[in-house]
């Protein structure tokens, strides 16, 4: 037995250290974050959270009033998606050390055409001529090899923000939050398949797993090379268990593939200039110039490292599948060789250059060539902490010692992929998932015990011969949890109550219409229950106006807004992370793109909709959004002014005037919506024969307690609720108070003609 619990407890302490996380601290702030939203909102992530849930319901508000609640994209945003957005100033902006300094990373917004035009001759005919067909002097190559690369360090020579000391801990713990959060909003317990379909812990992981998978392909290359002896730049941590033994078979550093090279150095020119002519043209241009610091050093090199190797590839040098591994080092080839004869590395280049070798300083130190660029933060350092790691080095380094390694590449990249499966990084997910489930409140609910309360009093009442006043009883019960503690928010209950409602009074309904000419004044009430459905009940809420809610164009959900509304095209890969990568156009952009494309774009239904929808968006919008709208239709039309203009003048028209708050129909506020359920209901019994002057008398009592209860307004499920204020018109309380003044007259009246 205690044998064991002691491989449980080992298999449980590497599980929880095989991420770097710790599941234990994770569990113990997320808690820390609910008591604190429930308590007083003291933390600022709390509180920053609590500030912005009202504007999360104001922009559904909004975008549901102004084009509707149907999204045109692949999968409708949900509160999920909402509460996500919540997150993201939390993650530092920038990508990974590792992931920067790739091929991916640069050619994002590399735009060498546009700085260096000009092409010479192919490449091959360069080197069969030997040069003798350049129409470029070496001079003059130089020259313009020199203009060319100065406005490439302009442009691109700036080091680019990196996202590191990310605190994962806290990161995950903010994510199972909001995952919480939208369980919450959302009035369930929190399971974790829900916590699993969190768009918050799906952001935070993807980010984690970038992260490692990103940093540990240079992380466990530089361990391999560092521990067999064959460089000696040091690693930023040590590594307990593993033991530094020189490879005496391995010989000195090499890249893969770079038996190849010599080929490449014959076939290369740039303007009438071999690659090591080019190369020796760099580091004169660099030596002479001033770093801020050694990342600015190291980036500027990377940026003609980049130059260079772009040259190759369109001279479809690197592309064939017998280079592929020169393809895969050749830039950080060329960053080492240009470093090397700045001095800022000892360690031997494979291409070596008749020059001079220089000692650049960076900010008054010698400047550093960083080989191996990967984090050195504590996350990092954490990951090789798992004995399952370690014990992978250790095979990995014997390996090398023994019989050496041809494609150190390759042997890395797959020491690597061991690496990552030992780390469990796919379940990682799911435990935090199950941890978040676990540690949440779970909201308790008895009140489904007032059904077996029912069949008592119903079964007693039969027993003793008075089954109708038990089960007047048991309705006046059920009419008064309708109209007073009902949930009109839960999927569960609100969705039952609504759909129940809907049919019963539908089947209430078709029974009068049997009967049209004796009951018209049920039919009357009929009548009205529809229209009332569909009034509003606030028709001007004053605090739901734009000019009363400019905080909304400065809240996490301001692009959201604009996208919905018109400005569609900036999120075109909306959340792309991990969230979902769908399509998300507005309806407005969708109509006006149609109308672009129309060769008489002024008529027919596109243009009609267009105009409509241009002008319910100034209506209810501030002038702030106002102007932005303006702003969006001048570039976006500026194809056919005629068209522009007529848009224009339709924004400019609302310039200066209050935006419109939406109306809030009966429907959407709670106590409306009790009303109708409540009505429906006893409107039901009324027509089926189940009359009682008592239940009249309650319902008469829950129609005007309803007319003065809260006035908040639900928006979309899993969405925060508004309160509305201004003039109002409780349609489906005034109903259901006539409602029950009839069926206690009748009642009333049918007791008199029995005396």
């Amino acid at each position: 037995m205690k044998k064991g619990l002691t491989i449980i407890l080992a298999l449980l302490a590497t599980f929880i250290f095989s991420s770097a996380l710790s599941y234990q601290e994770i569990e113990s702030r997320y808690k820390t974050f609910i008591n604190d939203y429930l308590g007083d909102k003291s933390d600022p992530f709390i509180s920053f959270v609590d500030s912005q849930l009202p504007y999360m319901a104001l922009y559904r508000f909004y975008k549901i009033k102004i084009v509707g609640s149907i999204d045109r994209r692949e999968a409708a945003l949900n509160s999920s998606n909402f509460l996500a957005e919540l997150l993201k100033p939390y993650i530092p902006s920038g990508q990974s050390a590792a992931d920067i300094w790739g091929e991916e990373s640069i050619r994002q917004t590399w735009e060498i055409e546009s700085l260096c035009g000009g092409e010479e001759a192919p490449s091959g005919f360069n080197s069969f001529l030997g040069g003798f067909g350049q129409t470029n002097s070496e001079e003059n190559g130089e020259k313009k090899l020199k203009e060319c690369l100065k406005k490439v360090l302009d442009k691109y020579g700036k080091f680019p923000k990196v996202a590191e000391n990310l605190d994962f801990n806290d990161l995950f713990a903010k994510a199972l939050f909001l995952a919480y959060l939208e369980s919450y909003l959302k009035h369930t317990n929190l399971t974790p398949s829900a916590a699993m379909a969190s768009d918050s812990l799906s952001l935070v992981y993807s980010k984690y797993a970038r992260y490692v998978t990103s940093e540990m392909k240079d992380a466990v290359k530089h361990i391999l090379l560092y521990y067999s002896g064959i460089i000696d730049e040091p690693l930023p941590f040590k590594l307990s268990g593993v033991k530094y033994k020189k490879c005496e078979r391995c010989g000195g550093f090499r890249y893969d593939g770079q038996d190849k090279l010599p080929y490449i150095e014959r076939e290369y020119y740039y303007k009438g200039l071999t690659l090591k002519e080019v190369i020796k043209v760099s580091v004169n241009l660099l030596k002479n110039m001033k770093f801020e610091n050694n990342e600015d050093f190291n980036w500027k090199i990377r940026m003609v490292a980049f130059f260079i190797y772009d040259d190759m590839l369109k001279k479809n040098l690197l592309g064939k599948p017998l280079y592929r591994p020169l393809k895969n080092n050749m830039l950080d080839i060329l960053s080492h060789t240009i470093a090397y004869y700045l001095g800022a590395t000892d360690v031997k280049p494979p291409i070596e250059i008749d020059m001079k070798r220089y000692q650049k300083s960076c900010g008054g130190d010698r400047c550093v060539y960083e080989m191996f660029r990967y984090s050195t933060t504590e996350n990092l350092a954490k990951l090789f902490e798992n004995k399952s790691v370690i014990s992978i080095i250790n095979q990995s380094l014997d390996k090398i010692r023994k019989s050496g390694v041809k494609d150190f590449e390759r042997f890395s990249n797959d020491v690597t992929d061991d690496v990552i499966d030992a780390l469990n990084l796919e379940d990682t997910k799911q435990d935090l998932a199950k941890i978040a489930a676990k540690a949440a409140p779970k909201k308790i609910n008895l009140w489904w015990l007032r059904y077996v309360i029912y069949a008592l009093l119903i079964y007693f009442g039969w027993k003793m011969r008075k089954i109708m006043a038990m089960t007047i009883v048991s309705v006046i019960i059920e009419i008064l949890y309708m109209g007073i503690l009902m949930d009109p928010i839960s999927l569960g209950e609100g969705l039952l109550y609504s759909i129940l409602g809907f049919f019963t009074f539908a089947f209430a309904f078709m029974l009068i219409l049997g009967k049209i000419k004796t009951r018209w004044i049920e039919l009357l009430i009929a009548a009205l229950f529809v229209i009332f459905i569909f009034t509003p009940e606030f028709p001007n809420p004053s605090n739901l106006s734009m000019d009363k809610n400019t905080g909304i164009l400065k809240s996490s959900f301001a692009s959201l807004l604009k996208n919905d509304l018109y400005d569609g095209d900036k999120y075109r890969a909306f959340l792309k992370d991990p969230l979902i990568g769908f399509m998300s156009v507005s309806e407005f952009g969708r109509t006006i793109d149609k109308l672009l494309a129309s060769k008489d774009p002024f008529k027919g239904s596109n243009y009609r909709k267009a105009v409509k929808l241009a002008e319910k968006i100034a209506k209810y919008s501030n002038d702030e959004l106002r102007n932005d709208f303006k702003d969006f239709l001048n570039k976006r039309m500026k194809t056919n002014p005629k068209l522009q203009k007529i848009f224009i003048d339709i924004v400019n028209k609302y310039i200066g005037k209050p935006a419109k708050p939406p109306s809030v129909l009966n429907s959407q506020t709670e106590r409306g919506l009790k009303a109708f359920v409540v009505l429906s209901f006893i409107f039901f019994l009324w027509t089926v024969g189940l009359r009682s002057k008592l239940i009249g008398m309650f319902s008469l009592a829950l129609g005007i307690w309803l007319m003065f209860a809260p006035r908040v307004f639900f928006v979309e499920y899993g969405v925060p609720v508004l309160k509305a204020s201004g003039a109002f018109f409780p349609a489906s309380q005034i109903l259901l108070v006539i409602f029950s003044l009839y069926i206690i007259f009748k009642k009333t009246s049918e007791g008199r003609l029995r005396e």
